[in-house]
């Protein structure tokens, strides 16, 4: 069946006299040109504008590098009739056109994760995509090397007519596969679209049409479209071989597979402007901007179930507990270490005192050495454990390659009953975004109703790469998964949050100077030059976190085993280790008067120990005996306005300090842990200081709860782009406390929204909580 006759390459172009052999030439040269373009101008898009990156536009980044690196062989092997450039032509041809069939099925289903299934935590199968998409191209490469099939296949170099069988089982069979593959995920998310739109659209209801610019069937027209020139890309190629195992003249098929087939780069390109933001930051280089124009409101936007959340676990039974014997705080104990890739000591003590504090957590980086049995992973945490002894047990662990983090907690707070809700989650920011040499791993938990959450990171070494740190941060604050809410971002979801690790900024002096401002214990001046100190201060990265008091001099770079500076690679002594924290409003979390301290005795590493101690307070249970149930009423919380003070987006290029000015359509979404649902405002248009009043703001409620737990209770708002395609982009965040507004009278409040950590404009309003009736039924 796989054998035929054997046709020259003369032979193929005179059963096909419509084209002559330089034409054919010249179509694939102009197809493969425009691929070319398209690609390349994808791949530096991705390269050089930042806010392009995201988890889906990186897919779609590596789809467009194997369509550009398979068009440029096409290139490399123009005019070849065999050799060793005919070869490389062929293998290339073969790893990058395999590679890029087999990243559409991957994004295709991530469509279906995210659009049919509504899974959340998609982004980590990259590395799995990633394994499949190299892996199996480089298997056939190797196959084929195998036989010795590379050579010219009379119209191109790949595999040569005399392997037929290569042809099939390598490209054909694996192509014919996943298009079946990519025809089925792809129908699934249309079917999906399309029943999701017409179920938003019911004949007799006024705000349906507000429902149905929710879901937008223009997605599901684009994928449609894309379905279809993919098949008149690919179909022709499968339907050669078949002609060709038949005996056939397959001429004019061949020319036609030979002049499209480059083309798949072209319409793959189009993949990365399906994301709205890719479409405005390009228009924004490229194009001229409209101004804004003047406020309009449009109509109240529902209360989308499509953006049903999972609350947050907060368990709200009542006990016959007096509140009065409950704590009002906890301490906590921060530690971070660098170990360099050293065996740690076995007395750990100086730097984690143990039975001392209600919760511990310990960050490491580099902490990689060698041990006779096991792995250093394991050998760490039960280190840790083995010191901590029997009154601490292990909340939860979690490592990223050799950073690592680990939390204990005191025995008196018992798992699943004062400690509920853990979560654990890692971020790789290294080499392509995807190895973990540097990144950040958390753990987040409640303790009764207060939410905790550690993040370790190990950010971008070496002393220019400040920017580089800065976006490492960025990664991680998207990258961790530890909120019940899908629209709130780790910075702005939990009551005490703690950031630490080797953070890797630099002091900016010169080394000699530092040297003697260490001397003479002039630490005021080396931190004007910190460089985290600067960036903070300008906003740049981390607003609203803040430090203790640093009154020890720098913790790197060490002689390993002493506390003398390091001269062997003339770096620049600096705090690269660092304790940072941060509040909710409303709730207290301060630290203990010189506690933020390095550890000199531990000195088997290049980098100090550090460590901290706080005060956090807790919101306990609302606990109440059977007699004071009465006591449990129902709540609203209504806004009168909310203003939006000069909105807009970062957009990094060259600095993290430009802005852009772009049309954005914002919404607010509102969310409280005690409502089983997200709120969302009408949605305006075209206006980067928006108004929303009246009737254009939901009312949220109610909420049983009593009064006392309600006034430790917030408000998570989120301001939202509007998208015609899909999934609204965020634009900022803000947490606003309820204890202010529990009366008649209305609350003023304004506070600054972030994205990523960085201010982004500032959001005014007025609300107050008030009293509803609420039948005992209910109650």
């Amino acid at each position: 069946f796989f054998f035929r006759p054997e046709h020259t390459h003369q032979q193929i172009y005179v059963s096909f006299p419509m084209l002559s052999e330089p034409t054919y030439d010249y179509l694939q040269l102009i197809s493969s040109s425009i691929s070319t373009f398209f690609c390349l101008f994808v791949v530096l898009c991705y390269l050089f504008i930042r806010p392009l990156r995201s988890y889906y536009t990186r897919l779609v980044f590596w789809l467009n590098l194997s369509d550009l690196i398979g068009c440029l062989s096409i290139f490399i092997g123009y005019g070849s009739t065999g050799g060793l450039r005919c070869e490389i032509s062929g293998g290339l041809n073969q790893f990058f056109y395999l590679a890029s069939l087999l990243w559409i099925t991957c994004i295709c289903f991530n469509y279906y994760l995210s659009f049919v299934l509504r899974k959340t935590n998609i982004w980590k199968l990259e590395i799995m995509y990633h394994v499949l998409c190299w892996s199996i191209p480089a298997a056939t490469v190797i196959t084929i090397l195998f036989f010795h099939g590379f050579g010219f296949a009379e119209i191109w170099c790949w595999i040569t007519t005399e392997h037929d069988i290569l042809r099939w089982s390598m490209y054909y069979g694996p192509e014919i596969f996943l298009l079946v593959i990519v025809q089925i995920l792809y129908i699934g998310i249309i079917i999906k679209l399309r029943k999701t739109y017409s179920e938003y659209l019911p004949v007799n209801d006024p705000t349906s049409v507000q429902r149905s610019r929710l879901i937008n069937p223009n997605l599901g027209l684009l994928l449609t479209l894309y379905i279809v020139l993919l098949l008149i890309i690919r179909v022709p190629g499968i339907i050669t071989r078949f002609l060709e195992a038949i005996n056939v003249n397959s001429a004019v098929w061949a020319n036609i597979e030979a002049a499209t087939t480059p083309l798949q780069g072209l319409l793959d390109s189009f993949f990365f402007f399906f994301d709205k933001q890719a479409q405005w930051e390009l228009s924004m280089i490229f194009c001229c901007s409209r101004q804004p124009k003047a406020p309009k409101v449009e109509e109240l936007a529902i209360q989308s179930s499509l953006r049903s959340l999972t609350p947050l676990d907060y368990q709200r039974s009542l006990q016959d507990i007096m509140p009065e014997t409950r704590p009002t705080s906890v301490s906590v104990f921060v530690g971070t270490w660098n170990l360099g890739t050293s065996s740690p000591p076995k007395e750990l003590s100086d730097w984690i005192p143990h039975n001392d504090y209600d919760i511990y957590s310990i960050g490491t980086q580099e902490c990689k050495y060698e041990i006779k049995d096991g792995q250093a992973e394991q050998d760490w945490f039960k280190r840790l454990e083995h010191h901590m002894g029997p009154n601490y047990w292990v909340v939860s662990s979690i490592s990223l390659w050799d950073i690592r983090l680990i939390v204990f907690a005191n025995s008196k707070h018992a798992k699943d009953v004062t400690i509920t809700n853990i979560k654990s989650d890692k971020e790789a920011t290294g080499i392509g975004h995807v190895l973990g040499n540097k990144g950040g791993v958390g753990v987040s938990f409640n303790l009764e109703k207060t939410s905790f959450c550690f993040v370790n990171c190990h950010l971008a070494a070496h002393q220019s790469m400040v920017t580089n740190r800065n976006l490492n941060v960025e990664e991680i604050v998207c990258g961790l998964q530890l909120t019940n809410s899908l629209h709130f971002d780790i910075l702005n979801s939990h009551h005490h949050l703690f950031w630490f690790g080797d953070l890797n900024y630099r002091i900016d002096l010169p080394r000699e100077e530092v040297m003697n401002l260490i001397a003479e214990r002039d630490l005021t001046k080396l931190l004007e030059h910190d460089q985290l100190t600067k960036e903070m201060k300008r906003n740049a990265v981390l607003h609203g976190f803040l430090e203790l008091p640093v009154n020890f001099p720098p913790t790197y770079l060490f002689e390993k085993g002493s506390r003398v500076y390091s001269d062997k690679k003339m770096r620049i002594p600096s705090w690269c280790d660092r304790i940072l924290f941060k509040t909710l409003p409303g709730v207290c979390l301060k630290g203990v008067d010189d506690s933020y301290t390095s550890c000199d005795t531990v000195d088997t590493s290049d980098h100090a120990p550090v460590s901290a101690v706080f005060e956090a307070e807790i919101i306990p249970y609302s606990f109440a005996r059977p007699r004071d149930l009465d006591q449990i009423s129902g709540w609203q919380i209504e806004f009168t306005c909310l203003e939006g003070i000069n909105i807009f987006r970062h957009r990094t290029i060259i600095s993290l300090s430009q802005r852009t000015v772009r049309r954005i359509d914002p919404f607010i979404t509102m969310w409280n842990p005690l409502l089983n649902q997200d709120f969302s405002t009408a949605i305006i248009t075209n206006n980067y200081n928006p108004v929303w009043q009246g009737k254009d703001i939901p009312t949220l409620g109610p909420i049983r709860t009593t009064r006392r737990e309600l006034e430790k209770q917030h408000v998570f708002l989120k301001l939202r782009d509007h998208s015609r395609l899909g999934q609204d982009d965020s634009i900022g965040q803000c947490v606003v406390p309820l204890g202010l507004a529990m009366g008649t009278d209305a609350h003023e409040f304004a506070c600054m929204l972030t994205w990523k950590g960085r201010p982004c404009g500032e959001l005014r309003g007025s609300f107050h909580v008030r009293l509803v009736s609420i039948s005992s039924e209910a109650v």
